[in-house]
C-alpha cells in the first residue's frame, strides 16, 4: 500500500516537473519567434562612427508582452529597449549600439533580453564587428535634425586616416537621391590625412524620417569602404494634427464626427479632400488662413472589426503641399 502511494506521488511530481519544463521551453521559443532576426554582423566599422542595429520584434499573441530589461556581455555593445510593453501585433525593437569610440579590433557581444510577462523568458541576441582604429569619423554621423520641407541644409564631418600618407577619398556614393556630397582635403602629412565631407540635403527631399548611409570609397580597395550614416526629419509644409485619428468603438451604420487641424506657415485654403474609403466625408471652410479646421465624419460599414482608412488634404499652396492622416476605428455591435 505504501509503495503504491509512493509511486503515485512520484508520478505526480514527475508530471508537474515535465509540465513546468514544457511551459518554460514553449515560453522561450515563443519569445524567440517574435524576433525577425537574432544575429547581426556590423562588419568592418571605424573609430568614432555611430553604429547601431535595431532588432525588430512583433507581439504575435493575445497577451501583452513586457520586456523588463536588457544586458550585454561586453561593453563594446550597449543595448536599449525601444518600447517595453507591446500589445497584440504591436512592433518594437531592441537597439544595439556598437561602442566604436572605446574599443578597437574584432569584438562580439551577447545581448540578453528578459521578458517577465506574460511569463518569464530570455532571448539571446548576438552582435559582432571589427573596429578599425586607423580611420576616425568625427562626429560619428551626419545629423540633419528637423528641417522644413522645401529647404536645404548642410552638415559637415571630418574623416581622418592615420599611418598612410598616400591615402585618398576617391568617391562618395548613396542610393538616396536628395543629397549632394562634396569632399575637401584638409591635411596631409606623414602621420595623418584628413578630409572634410560636406553633405547637403536638397530642397526636393520629401517629408518623413531619414535613416540612410553614405559610402565613402577610398584608394584602399573595395573591401575598405567607409559607411557614414545620415539621419533627420523633413517636416511637411502642411502639418495635420493628429496624424492618426482615433475614432474609438463605433456600431455598424453609426456616424461619428471628429476635428482635424491643418496648419502651415502661411495662409492657405483646403482645395480638395479625398479618400478611397467611402466611410469618410469632410467639411471645411473657404476662408484663407494658416490654420484650418477640417470636420471629418466617419460612417461605419457593416463589417465588424478593426477598420483603418487614410485621406489626403490638398491645399492652395501648390501641388506638393498635401497633408495626410489616418483614421482608425473599431466597428462592433453594441448592446
Amino acid at each position: 500500500m505504501h509503495s503504491k502511494i509512493l509511486l503515485l506521488s512520484l508520478t505526480a511530481i514527475f508530471s508537474t516537473v515535465v509540465c513546468a519544463f514544457e511551459r518554460t521551453a514553449y515560453g522561450q521559443q515563443w519569445a524567440n519567434d517574435m524576433f525577425e532576426k537574432r544575429v547581426h554582423d556590423f562588419g568592418t566599422v571605424f573609430k568614432g562612427s555611430d553604429v547601431e542595429f535595431r532588432f525588430k520584434l512583433q507581439n504575435k499573441y493575445e497577451e501583452d508582452i513586457h520586456i523588463s530589461h536588457v544586458t550585454s556581455s561586453c561593453g563594446c555593445a550597449t543595448p536599449s529597449i525601444g518600447k517595453d510593453t507591446l500589445v497584440t501585433w504591436e512592433e518594437g525593437e531592441i537597439i544595439a549600439k556598437f561602442n566604436t569610440n572605446a574599443f578597437i579590433g574584432p569584438k562580439s557581444a551577447t545581448i540578453r533580453v528578459t521578458i517577465d510577462r506574460p511569463y518569464f523568458a530570455e532571448v539571446q541576441l548576438q552582435v559582432s564587428g571589427n573596429i578599425r582604429g586607423d580611420v576616425a569619423v568625427e562626429p560619428g554621423a551626419i545629423e540633419f535634425g528637423e528641417i522644413e520641407q522645401g529647404e536645404k541644409k548642410s552638415v559637415s564631418i571630418r574623416i581622418i586616416k592615420r599611418g598612410n600618407p598616400d591615402w585618398k577619398i576617391d568617391d562618395v556614393q548613396s542610393t538616396y537621391g536628395d543629397i549632394k556630397v562634396g569632399v575637401r582635403e584638409r591635411n596631409r602629412n606623414y602621420n595623418e590625412v584628413a578630409y572634410d565631407l560636406v553633405a547637403e540635403l536638397q530642397d526636393t527631399a520629401q517629408p518623413g524620417f531619414l535613416n540612410e548611409i553614405l559610402t565613402v570609397i577610398t584608394n584602399e580597395g573595395a573591401g575598405q569602404k567607409i559607411p557614414v550614416t545620415f539621419s533627420g526629419r523633413v517636416l511637411p509644409e502642411v502639418q495635420v494634427t493628429p496624424e492618426v485619428l482615433s475614432l474609438g468603438t463605433v456600431a455598424p451604420g453609426e456616424a461619428i464626427q471628429k476635428k482635424v487641424f491643418v496648419k502651415a506657415k502661411r495662409p492657405f485654403r483646403i482645395t480638395k479632400t479625398e479618400s478611397s474609403d467611402p466611410c469618410l466625408s469632410f467639411e471645411t471652410g473657404d476662408e484663407e488662413k494658416a490654420t484650418q479646421i477640417l470636420t471629418v465624419t466617419f460612417t461605419a460599414g457593416n463589417n465588424v472589426g478593426q477598420h483603418e482608412c487614410s485621406a489626403q488634404i490638398h491645399t492652395s499652396l501648390g501641388p506638393m503641399t498635401i497633408g495626410n492622416f489616418k483614421a482608425v476605428a473599431k466597428i462592433e455591435e453594441k448592446d
